[in-house]
């Protein structure tokens, strides 16, 4: 070879071809001008849109950082992988976490570095097998000045995101904090979202990056009760991470990292109304708030039921968002060729209602209605119920009637009721490893006791598939307590232990 390389002109042209060579990548990842915003990407480093594990062990802004907030981003990765997670959050907020203030204020330059530090972490990651979804909060969290590098232009943000990850595959999602509070129903009030920026959002990262997920984080009270907000926004989101602070978050109590009772009950609750019962897709039926105390609303799906020579069973399960008692309550109809059918009631574990009822022996097609019916509703409550499954049993199996199978339906609804069909949304419950600010002279709150007692229950939330994924909040990978947004040091080895064990059941 060294004979070769001092011959006359080979040396140029081997030089020559080195350099054609190295201008492929930049061909095959050429970005279009800005106007189209167009990248060529590369089949075989985009990630599917299965790729995102379902048994996902995330840390959230679990970083280990300078006093100025800057990420150091190796120390970072060897500390997630230290703790077998496979996932990890990268916040990108104007903060700096490690300071005593409450709240802490703007920082020039901490979004900046991490923005900046972005594709080196993602590369970094993937080389130890890990992903990374790009966390940003909201308006209400932020300052548009200081939120570098563009401010409150989340439509840029998901777009930026979405161009660095098509040369960095590792990055599976973008996360915004706390939509909820920061959603409007209608029109475009300065700083909020709606469903339709929400999705212009959502698609600007998926024109470069189409396998991108979006994921909203959630609280009980968005989901569940009188203030819930997330079907309307449902639409526009690949999945939600169910923040758990307190049992009582669904009737809207004082959020807390105290009581550790109640997450694996409240992720289930939260799973029957979000999950589709493991479907493709499934029924919302979203009713608004009642103009008064007293009103009928309605909504009816209606189907003709394949043809039978022998009884069959028919089973349809419902959800629904009410918190309890909160003074809303419907009615199940259902008719079989105009006829009401007589159903028995079975609550599953998720707190779904089953009805079953005889479908008598019939040579042609039985057309059947479900219909709901709003009874009474209390003023400024809206309700949304969900049909996840539709199933009509014979001595020949089941047959699954609610996503087509050969049958079609046909929807009805009065003023102020409405059906859409909606897809399952990827669930990740988030347990607290750091204390709230209002609970900085809370003995015990999110420290190691605290933790030990969500153990069990998070292991019953992946066993019985409640959620697809944990995901720890600020769990304190640096060794010391710089401040109270930083946890117990002792929480490292506990959740090291659940998700060692985590991992490997889900590789048994």
């Amino acid at each position: 070879m060294h004979g070769l390389w001092s011959r006359p002109g080979i040396k140029s042209a081997i030089i020559a071809l080195i350099a054609l060579i190295a201008l492929v990548p930049i061909v095959t990842w050429a970005v279009r001008s800005p106007g189209s915003r167009s990248l060529q990407v590369n089949p075989q480093h985009a990630p599917s849109q299965s790729a995102q594990p379902q048994l996902h062990r995330g840390l959230y802004s679990s970083a280990v950082t300078d006093s100025s907030g800057h990420l150091d981003v190796n120390q970072t990765l060897a500390q997630t992988v230290a703790v077998h997670a496979d996932t990890y959050y990268y916040l990108i907020w104007d903060r700096n976490p490690r300071t005593t203030s409450q709240p802490a204020t703007a920082t020039q330059g901490v979004s900046q570095d991490r923005w900046d530090k972005l594709p080196s972490f993602a590369a970094q990651a993937a080389k130890k097998g890990i992903k990374v979804v790009v966390y940003l909060v909201p308006p209400s969290e932020s300052v548009e000045s200081t939120y570098r590098p563009f401010g409150w232009n989340y439509e840029k943000w998901f777009r930026s995101i979405g161009t660095v990850a098509v040369t960095h595959p590792a990055i599976v999602g973008i996360a915004m904090d706390d939509i909820s509070s920061n959603f409007a129903e209608a029109g475009s009030p300065p700083g909020k979202f709606t469903l339709s920026t929400l999705m212009q959002m959502r698609d600007a990262a998926r024109s470069t990056a189409p396998w991108m997920r979006f994921y909203a984080l959630v609280y009980g009270q968005d989901v569940i009760g009188a203030t819930r907000v997330l079907p309307s926004f449902r639409a526009a989101v690949d999945g939600i991470i169910y923040a758990f602070a307190g049992p009582g978050q669904i009737r809207h109590a004082r959020q807390n990292t105290t009581d550790a009772q109640g997450l694996a009950s409240t992720t289930a609750r939260i799973r029957a109304v979000t999950g589709c019962a493991g479907l493709s897709q499934c029924w919302q039926a979203d009713f608004k708030p009642a103009a008064r105390t007293s009103v009928t609303k309605s909504v009816h799906a209606s189907t003709s039921l394949l043809p039978a020579r022998a009884s069959r069973r028919l089973s349809i399960a419902l959800a629904d968002d009410r918190s309890g008692s909160d003074g809303t309550t419907y009615s199940v109809k259902l008719t079989l060729n105009g006829k009401a059918i007589t159903t028995s009631r079975q609550t599953r574990k998720d707190g779904a209602s089953v009805f079953t009822a005889s479908v008598p022996a019939s040579s042609g097609s039985n057309r059947v209605t479900l219909g709901l019916d709003i009874t009474k509703s209390a003023v400024g409550r809206a309700l949304a119920v969900f049909v996840d499954s539709v199933d009509l049993a014979s001595g020949g199996g089941v047959t699954h009637l609610l996503q087509g199978s050969g049958t079609s339906w046909s929807f009805a609804t009065a003023p102020g009721a409405q059906w859409s069909v909606v897809k399952p949304l990827q669930l990740i419950t988030m347990f607290y490893c750091s204390r709230f600010g209002i609970e900085a002279d809370t003995p015990g709150a999110a420290d190691v006791g605290y933790v030990n007692q969500l153990i069990p229950q998070l292991r019953q939330v992946v066993q019985q598939h409640l959620a697809d994924g944990v995901v720890a909040y600020r769990l304190n990978v640096t060794g010391t307590r710089h401040s109270l947004y930083e946890g117990d040091t002792n929480n490292f080895n506990v959740v090291r232990a659940l998700y060692t064990g985590l991992a490997s059941a889900s590789t048994s």
